[in-house]
């Protein structure tokens, strides 16, 4: 149990202006969390006002059984914190509902529960455009929050071009990528686009690293240009590291043993190298998601699916002293769990972790974490100009006299390919 975090869930609960409310899985127990448009399981959660989409949230509970899950949806700003508008004025149907889709796995070495949700349903859906937040509970614990996650409801408005440059900044350009980006208000209104326009901007869809609060530059007409020097500026990073264990009867390209015994599935991952002094290697990968089996993969597995014991090894010649060091990716939230915490062995040479990680695809980072627990890529990973990465560009409009950040337009841009 991850008793610090939970405490921490029930001090933002109670006081829910303290601080934004964050992608968290607050217990252990609850794993491969995916919250995508569920017509793409690489997607962000992100869907259209008034459409006739879907947004799909699924977990699996290693503690198993049929539990009361319950799930509830709160309209936040632009800066994640909750909005004081009534429920009422941004949610048609009921919060808290059921969340009824439950499978119980199936012949496994683990035992485990597959929960997944649709939204909007019969039951709940969305009247207001902005960011709101999806809170899972257990009800038969006096509605426990076991996870919160973000999504986003965009009502495409405005028209956004984009292009992916170096820093302008000359000690940055080999090594980090800048949004350079304009709007189109497509004849809609705006009395002072300087001051009611702000702009949110994810790299591979990740809340750990994003850019907010990104204000016009000028603006003339329907064009509204942000291109302010060094604002939007993001580290290139380099390619994510990879495996895939989709079949375990298989050794895929990055697995260098796989044991089947009476306790469980282990996978040995071959040993990784630190590359912040590597030249850069292009190749393709999914830009930091995990994709589980059941996801449009190999077979149907939501509840067939294995559960295996993945063993990470990072070559290091000696510890890296005033740092922790994890492996993180999509599949913790980008978070730094304890779970994910690595540990120097000197028999191998290297820092090592053993993640319990159900049959999938997966991308993944190594972080070294200080003393004041700011996150560090250079040192395990570096950075590339040429590193290819997906942006989300996020236009949030608050009219003077508003209580809530309409989203009124979302464009996607790759550094490879461009708009």
């Amino acid at each position: 149990m991850r008793l610090i975090i939970f405490l921490l869930a029930i001090v933002q609960f109670m006081a829910v202006s303290a601080q934004p409310i964050q992608n968290e899985v607050y217990f252990e127990h609850i794993k491969s969390v995916k919250f995508h448009h569920s017509s793409l399981p690489t997607s962000n959660p992100i869907i259209d006002l008034n459409s006739t989409g879907k947004l799909k949230l699924s977990f699996d509970d290693m503690e198993g059984g049929n539990k009361d899950y319950v799930y509830s949806i709160q309209h936040c700003n632009k800066d994640w914190y909750p909005t004081d508008i009534d429920e009422l004025e941004y949610l048609n149907g009921f919060n808290e509902e059921d969340i009824q889709r439950a499978t119980f796995s199936s012949q496994t070495a683990h035992d485990y529960t597959h929960y997944e949700l649709l939204i909007p349903n019969q039951n709940t859906s969305w009247i207001l455009s902005g960011n709101y937040i999806l809170t899972v509970m257990d009800e038969d614990e006096n509605n426990l929050v076991i996870m919160t996650r973000r999504f986003m409801v965009v009502e495409p408005i405005v028209k956004i071009s984009s292009q992916i440059l170096p820093a302008f900044n000359a000690e940055l350009y080999n090594t980090h990528q800048r949004v350079d980006f304009a709007i189109d208000l497509n004849k809609f209104y705006i009395s002072d686009p300087m001051n009611e326009l702000s702009v949110t901007i994810l790299q591979n869809g990740r809340w750990d690293t994003h850019i907010n609060n990104i204000k016009p530059l000028t603006a003339i007409g329907d064009q509204v240009n942000f291109n302010k020097f060094g604002v939007s500026t993001f580290s290139s990073g380099k390619e994510f590291r990879y495996f895939d264990t989709r079949d375990i009867q298989l050794n895929s390209d990055r697995t260098e043993a796989i044991e089947i015994n009476t306790y469980g599935i282990d996978v040995l991952l071959k040993k990784d190298m630190k590359r912040e002094s590597k030249n850069y290697i292009f190749y393709r990968e999914g830009n930091g998601v995990f994709v589980p089996n059941y996801e449009g993969t190999l077979r149907n597995g939501k509840a067939t699916s294995e559960y295996t014991n993945v063993i990470f090894t990072l070559d290091s010649s000696q510890p890296i002293y005033e740092h922790d060091l994890y492996v993180v990716g999509e599949f913790s939230s980008w978070n730094c769990y304890p779970e994910n915490k690595m540990a120097y062995n000197d028999e191998v040479g290297g820092y090592q972790a053993e993640l319990l990680l159900k049959q999938g695809y997966y991308n993944y980072l190594y972080a070294a974490v200080d003393g004041n627990d700011q996150v560090n890529y250079e040192i395990t990973e570096g950075n590339w100009f040429e590193t290819e990465n997906e942006y989300t560009i996020m236009v949030y409009y608050r009219q003077l006299g508003s209580r809530y950040d309409r989203l009124i337009g979302v464009a996607h841009a790759n550094s490879l390919k461009g708009n």
